[in-house]
């Protein structure tokens, strides 16, 4: 208990001396109280370890997190604001607007959208290239677009404004439905819902970490490859009745489900209609532990 006393006592000197200096980034001292409870955290592991060899050095690695735990949360003070009630809140999140007239030349483009951990919302419009909004309380959006001839080539990605690394972040696109797109998206964590029903994909490739993707597949180009390269994820794709599709599934420890489909092999499975129909395309999914479902959309 002697180890825990002294270090309570030099952590508590430490922070006030690091607020009488602003070294935490903290407005008062009122906001600063509120890691208290950590008081409660390390007393608990202390009567948990004391019977423990080297407990000491546990006791120590715990007053060093709890050090760094609350130096971490200054570094991001500036995106909190503390109501009447002392509850802490994010900052308020802003919803930043963009968007890409379609140029009359086009005949087709290619979209690029990088990004970190995000809610990706993707669905058809007719009037524009691309438009949408990202709502974020740390990040905003930066569109770029050149034209070569007929085609147009989008870069989207997220840029961050602010220290903070949580909070609100969700990005609603709206993708025209009047020519081919090849679309490429590279997201860490991510929670997408994609609505291609509408719109002409000659190509998609999504690269992803640990994601809940729900994918619905239309009017896609004779030919397309559809890649869907992810982490540990919960991964749904719907395509149409008469579209052939051949899958090859390069999976982990993967619960597969691609009901009504032809096995080829361990990886390649291919839609009862495949040499029938007139329009085809090539599904490959690269996951680890995952759950993969493929079933039709009408």
């Amino acid at each position: 208990m002697k180890w825990f006393w002294g270090l309570l006592i030099l952590v508590i000197g430490l922070i006030i001396l690091g607020q009488n200096f602003n070294v935490w980034g903290f407005d008062n001292f009122d906001q600063l109280s509120k890691f208290w409870p950590l008081i409660l955290i390390l007393f608990g592991i202390t009567l948990m370890v004391r019977h423990i060899r080297f407990n000491w050095l546990i006791i120590l690695i715990s007053f060093i997190a709890a050090i760094a735990l609350i130096y971490f949360v200054s570094l991001n003070a500036s995106d909190f604001k503390v109501n009447k009630d002392n509850r802490i809140f994010s900052r308020p999140s802003q919803t930043y607007d963009f968007s890409q007239n379609l140029p009359s030349e086009v005949k087709k483009a290619k979209i690029i959208i990088n990004t970190g951990a995000v809610e990706l919302n993707i669905k058809d419009n007719g009037n524009q290239l691309i438009n949408g909004n990202l709502v974020s309380n740390y990040n905003q959006p930066d569109i770029s677009t050149t034209i070569s001839g007929d085609t147009a080539t989008v870069i989207l990605k997220s840029t961050k404004i602010n220290n903070s690394v949580w909070g609100k972040n969700i990005l609603n696109i709206e993708i025209t439905d009047k020519i081919p797109i090849d679309l490429i998206i590279n997201a860490g964590a991510a929670s997408m819902n994609l609505d291609f029903s509408k719109i002409s994909l000659s190509n998609l490739d999504v690269n992803s970490g640990a994601s809940s993707m729900n994918i619905t597949l239309g009017e896609v180009i004779n030919g397309s490859n559809i890649s869907i390269e992810t982490g540990a994820s919960s991964v749904t794709i719907k395509t149409p009745k008469e579209l052939g599709v051949k899958i090859i599934a390069k999976t982990g420890l993967t619960g597969k489900n691609f009901e009504g489909y032809n096995k080829i092999d361990n990886q390649t499975y291919l839609s009862p209609n495949f040499d029938q129909t007139n329009t085809k395309i090539t599904l490959t999914i690269s996951a680890g532990a995952s759950s993969i479902n493929v079933e039709p959309s009408n």
